[in-house]
């Protein structure tokens, strides 16, 4: 009996997400869509050959991070967070799929957790899912690396900052079905980035702040054609290559851009990689190294498993 009512709630609730979205193609695409800069670079000929792409499942996550949604690497962890209701913790995992380390967060409340993010000093948690479009208590938790073990639980204490959007006026909007609802997150150069998850047209909008423990608001600085709804986001070490994951049609797919001005991630090379051959799976995160190494984190379906991928050519891995 429980088996059906997740069938069905699962089934439900990817009937409403086809109900909301726009048809899209599903082909691979090297665009500078409305910005500006090159169409198509040596990096985008080059980084990767789209055509032989496929997906590698590397590790399965554990039943307790079925929802698991955001990923980073530190320290020779994988550390995630379960979203909307979970427990408000982070964990550390090894690239067995196994718990290594529970950061419980004392003064925290995972209204609707969707991504993790990190700088050199902290880890930044990202209470910013909004599918009604009607939270007034939007945040972000910051934890000292520092506090986070390798081995073993703990509890911890983290800084909130709470924040609306600069151009956010009207609360009642119809639940997915509009442009406020958020669950990508990356640091860059002392700012947060938050990029969104519209529901109308398919677009994700960057919203940047400055990390504070007093109310912030977030500053529209562009967007860009995803083609679909943006679910999770992360930066190379170095700052030079950004990720986007999300999904369309049930697909999902993953944005790679590159060789982008100061602040402006949409302003240089962007490729995008669908991922077909995880039609039905449900992705809730990317990592991507200073190699161009790409993993993308999903979260259990009734044909997918909670697990890990990471995205190879199919004669083996090309990071360049």
């Amino acid at each position: 009996m429980l088996t059906f009512i997740f069938v069905f709630r699962f089934l439900l609730r990817m009937i409403m997400r086809l109900f909301y979205l726009h048809r899209v193609k599903i082909q691979l695409l090297f665009a500078g869509l409305a910005f500006s800069g090159p169409v198509l670079s040596q990096f985008a000929a080059n980084y990767l050959n789209p055509e032989s792409i496929t997906a590698v499942s590397i590790f399965r996550f554990s039943d307790e991070l079925n929802e698991n949604s955001g990923m980073v690497y530190f320290n020779g962890l994988f550390w995630t967070v379960n979203d909307s209701g979970g427990e408000a913790a982070v964990y550390g995992v090894d690239d067995n799929g196994t718990i290594r380390a529970r950061v419980r967060v004392d003064n925290a409340t995972n209204v609707d957790w969707e991504d993790i993010a990190q700088d050199s000093k902290y880890l930044y948690v990202a209470d910013t899912g909004n599918n009604g479009g009607n939270r007034r208590n939007l945040g972000i938790y910051r934890i000292p690396k520092t506090l986070l073990p390798k081995n073993g639980d703990k509890v911890v204490s983290a800084k909130f900052m709470g924040y609306t959007y600069e151009d956010q006026t009207d609360f009642n909007h119809t639940a997915h079905s509009h442009p406020y609802d958020c669950e990508a997150l990356i640091v860059s150069n002392d700012s947060l980035y938050l990029f969104t998850k519209d529901w109308k047209n398919e677009r994700t909008a960057l919203y940047v702040l400055h990390f504070s423990e007093k109310e912030s608001v977030a500053r529209r600085r562009g967007e860009f054609a995803a083609g679909g709804l943006v679910t999770g986001a992360d930066i190379s070490p170095n700052g030079k290559i950004i990720a986007l994951s999300g999904y369309a049609q049930m697909k999902p797919f993953v944005w790679i851009f590159k060789n982008f001005k100061s602040g402006k991630p949409f302003s240089g090379d962007s490729l995008r990689i669908d991922l077909g051959m995880l039609f039905m799976s449900q992705t809730e995160g990317v990592t991507v190294s200073n190699e161009g190494r790409i993993l993308i984190s999903c979260e259990q379906t009734p044909l997918f498993p909670a697990q890990v991928f990471e995205l190879v050519k199919e004669s083996g891995i090309d990071g360049k």
